[in-house]
């Protein structure tokens, strides 16, 4: 069983609230730890939102981040402030530390090969980790750290079509992160969750479940795509059965942040395509959030 360490943007999207409640389902099912919770964006709601999804699942403890940049994607509040206001939660009236410094700390405390990272969203708090310099709380360098630390990166990031938001977002990050990062990376592009409309867990749940709340007030419908919650299910879960591996890879951003795929036997890099329909998809994810899946 791995630590997990969860970077969210949360407030862009709602599938990032989703993809956090799976997560901590899995914790509370003895699938994986939650070692840390970091936000990259400037938005003062994010934190707020992902310690009060912590909280409602039962995990107050969970540390939480947020990046110290400003004006980096601050605007997105549809859900986030609502959630923020209304739930439980330790940053109604204040922010957390920065989240450089709570990665550190989570990978330092951590034991050798222990930790599973995975973001979803812009890739800039990773690269500011990746760049971190031996300080109070390490004598490693961030790039050290993770390279005992840390197992697997799983991201859902990137598309070979167009330049995918998470990538876009901070393109100097993104190649930083997918271009260089010292271990294994798995990758959940744009393609793989895009039309795996989850939500329909809200019939089964009640109005007031903060999930179902974020979902209804980010759609119309109360469905959504689901980007962020094959890479939870992919780094707790692995691959089967709804998702397959491809194989070793290395991988390159071009100027507008368009992912070209290089095969390469020895690639740290191993893109993640579906195994299945994406109804099915889309039911085996919703089942989690549902509490009918079958640990």
């Amino acid at each position: 069983m791995y630590d997990i360490i969860f970077d969210t943007d949360i407030g862009p999207d709602c599938d990032d609230v989703g993809a956090l409640a799976m997560l901590n389902i899995f914790a509370n099912a003895h699938r994986c730890g939650i070692a840390a919770v970091t936000h990259c964006t400037s938005n003062p709601y994010g934190a707020g939102c992902a310690d009060a999804v912590n909280r409602w699942y039962g995990h107050p403890e969970v540390p939480v981040g947020t990046t110290d940049r400003r004006d980096f994607l601050a605007e997105h509040e549809k859900y986030n402030r609502y959630i923020t206001e209304n739930y439980p939660n330790r940053y109604t009236r204040r922010q957390p530390e920065a989240a450089v410094r709570v990665l550190r700390r989570a990978l330092a405390s951590a034991a050798p090969d222990s930790v599973i990272i995975c973001a979803v969203g812009p890739l800039n708090n990773l690269a500011e980790l990746l760049a971190s310099k031996p300080d109070a709380i390490s004598p490693y360098s961030g790039r050290e750290l993770i390279e005992s630390r840390v197992h697997r990166l799983v991201t859902m990031a990137g598309s070979e079509s167009f330049g995918e938001f998470n990538v876009v977002c901070d393109l100097p990050a993104s190649k930083a992160v997918l271009e260089t990062w010292p271990g294994e990376v798995w990758v959940s592009p744009f393609e793989l969750g895009c039309e795996v409309m989850t939500g329909g867990f809200r019939d089964r749940l009640s109005p007031d479940h903060i999930v179902c709340k974020s979902y209804e007030l980010y759609t119309k419908n109360g469905l959504r795509d689901s980007w962020d919650l094959t890479a939870v299910w992919a780094a707790v879960l692995g691959e089967a059965p709804i998702f397959t591996l491809g194989e070793p890879c290395s991988l390159q951003l071009d100027e507008k942040g368009v992912m070209k795929i290089l095969p390469e036997a020895e690639g740290k890099v191993r893109v993640l395509y579906a195994a299945a329909d994406k109804p099915t998809i889309a039911a085996a994810l919703d089942s989690v959030i549902d509490g009918t899946w079958q640990n």
